[in-house]
């Protein structure tokens, strides 16, 4: 029976003050492992799945992350991408995914990385991103300001589409309609395009190094953590619909620097939806 109550405050702040300790712990315990088969090569299975990939690492990483949440958090649900969902007594989840970004794992890329989402009722409040090999990380808490390291020069938020790189995992996201016809359209809107990234992408967005993030088929694990990371810094994030992102939401996921650029690109989707015959 969940009995913890969203307005009852300590439950919340609870978890939010121990967050950055909690990552922190984590981090000391998983880098090495994930440092070791990235370096090392890791053996790689199919799955079924839209990254169709699987490690044992991957598995060995959410194992210890679960471990470690249960420690602190013994009665909250878990949400892995690779293991059983464990239910919970309380309303608070904590989604992982252990390796976001296995082909770029699997093929020596160092853009993969960790993620942690604290959510309470499907609304996320806590997200982490970590990338063990470059040591970088992101954190964004309900009412706190985003914790990052390594600071990078952040280049001023753009006023127009024309001045904004935009950034995308794969092109292979967008094959469906109306998802390519708008992916090709807001290419030709904006300054410059790149691929590839995976959550960390996001950072560099948070970094002001990225304006817009587009992304189709992603999972709930893929983006529960970013959603605080990027309000967190002063962005929007969203489905193409301007929704907010929630656990039964669509696989649609676009993240931009300012709320002005969000809905200059919200217009153009729905202009490629509501067409009848292909834009030019």
């Amino acid at each position: 029976m969940q009995t913890e109550d969203f307005n009852d405050e300590p439950f919340l702040q609870q978890r939010l003050n121990q967050f950055s300790h909690l990552t922190k712990k984590i981090a000391k315990e998983i880098q090495p492992i994930l440092e070791k088969a990235f370096i090392g090569g890791a053996t790689a299975q199919r799955k079924d799945s839209v990254s169709p990939i699987v490690t044992e690492t991957d598995i060995k990483t959410e194992m210890i992350i679960r471990k470690i949440v249960e420690e602190f958090f013994p009665d909250d649900s878990i949400l892995g991408e690779e293991l059983p969902d464990r239910l919970g007594k309380t309303n608070f989840c904590w989604v992982i995914d252990p390796i976001d970004g296995t082909i770029a794992f699997r093929s020596g890329k160092p853009l993969f990385t960790s993620l942690l989402a604290l959510t309470f009722k499907d609304k996320p409040v806590g997200g982490w991103i970590y990338q063990p090999i470059l040591n970088r990380h992101w954190i964004g808490c309900l009412g706190s300001e985003l914790q990052q390291n390594q600071y990078g020069q952040a280049y001023p938020v753009p006023s127009s589409l024309s001045e904004c790189i935009l950034s995308t995992t794969t092109r292979d996201m967008f094959q469906e309609s109306p998802y390519l016809q708008f992916l090709d359209l807001l290419g030709k809107e904006v300054w410059m395009t790149t691929y590839g990234g995976d959550a960390f992408q996001y950072g560099l967005l948070v970094d002001g190094r990225i304006d817009v993030i587009v992304e189709t088929q992603m999972s709930w694990h893929d983006y529960a953590a970013l959603v605080p990371i990027v309000e967190a810094s002063g962005g929007v994030i969203s489905d193409f619909s301007g929704n907010q992102l929630r656990k039964n939401s669509s696989h649609e996921v676009l993240a931009t620097r300012s709320e002005k650029l969000h809905q200059e690109i919200l217009k153009i989707f729905q202009r490629v939806r509501s067409a009848r015959t292909p834009l030019a």
